[in-house]
């Protein structure tokens, strides 16, 4: 299931950051960046406390960043192209690995998407029903 919403507490109040706007998050020591396509917000946290409220489509590739899977549109020669045309360079096992789970990811939301679909068809199907 994918989540909606991430609750951000910073300094200044809480902020609900909608997981779909998030492109990347990076850590800064004890400080974690999100970028998302609405700008960023900064607060502290570490990425131990942060992975658990997120879901599936966020990669924690590197120690230093997590991935919105989602907003990935390429991935070529150890460059990663988001969404925003944001360009991230890696390594070549962070990107290997990165590929990976991009491919998992991939077939796991095919898969999903298509019993949501059933799902939908069987919902519309029993209220057309007297």
């Amino acid at each position: 299931m994918l989540k909606r919403t991430l609750t951000l507490k910073i300094r200044s109040g809480i902020y609900i950051v909608p997981m779909g706007e998030i492109l990347y998050m990076m850590s800064e020591r004890h400080l974690i960046r999100v970028h998302t396509t609405m700008g960023d917000y900064l607060y502290y946290a570490r990425f131990d406390d942060v992975m658990p409220d997120l879901d599936r489509r966020f990669s924690r590739c590197h120690r230093s960043y997590i991935l919105n899977l989602d907003r990935i549109i390429f991935l070529d020669n150890l460059k990663i192209g988001l969404d925003d045309r944001s360009v991230l360079f890696f390594g070549k096992a962070t990107f290997l690995r990165l590929k990976k789970e991009l491919e998992e990811y991939s077939e796991w939301k095919r898969i999903w998407l298509r019993e949501m679909d059933k799902k939908k068809e069987i919902q519309i199907a029993c209220a057309r029903r007297p």
